[in-house]
């Protein structure tokens, strides 16, 4: 049985980049030189630092800003 974690509102956006620029969360981890685990924590939100979010935001080619006022503005 696969075990699945609920994962934030910032998380999904971010899934859904890495779905569209064809990279898995091990790609991401390996580019941010991260662990996978590290990642996870933060899609799913158990990590909130503005820094972490940041560095995710740069390797997946998103604007951070943005990407944090179009969640506002969706009540996220």
């Amino acid at each position: 049985m696969v075990k699945t974690y609920p994962v934030s509102d910032f998380g999904k956006e971010i899934k859904k980049r890495l779905i569209d620029i064809d990279m898995t969360q091990m790609d991401l981890a390996r580019k941010m030189n991260v662990s996978a685990p590290y990642v996870g924590e933060i899609l799913r939100g158990t990590r909130t630092s503005e820094n972490a979010r940041r560095r995710v935001c740069e390797a997946v080619g998103l604007d951070y800003d943005q990407l944090m006022k179009q969640l506002e503005e969706r009540g996220a």
